[in-house]
């Protein structure tokens, strides 16, 4: 991360194969919040889940989007 609301955001896209044949991605993030102690509290009270609903959403638009432009491949 460059700039933002974070004072560090690490984001990474992990491939592996799948024993189908397939690929898997995971989403790895590590993240500082900023405010020390408060900043902190706020990850454990609200950002850790936030930042889990929010990459698996995103997890399963993607894994929809891929299959759906994939259905017509032969």
């Amino acid at each position: 991360m460059v700039s933002g609301a974070f004072r560090s955001l690490r984001h990474v896209h992990e491939f592996t194969a799948a024993e189908d044949g397939g690929t898997v991605m995971a989403d790895v993030i590590t993240w500082e919040s900023p405010f020390g102690l408060l900043g902190s509290i706020v990850d454990v009270l609200i950002l850790k889940r936030h930042m889990h609903w929010f990459i698996t959403e995103k997890q399963k638009l993607l894994k929809r989007a891929a299959e759906s432009s994939s259905s017509g491949a032969a």
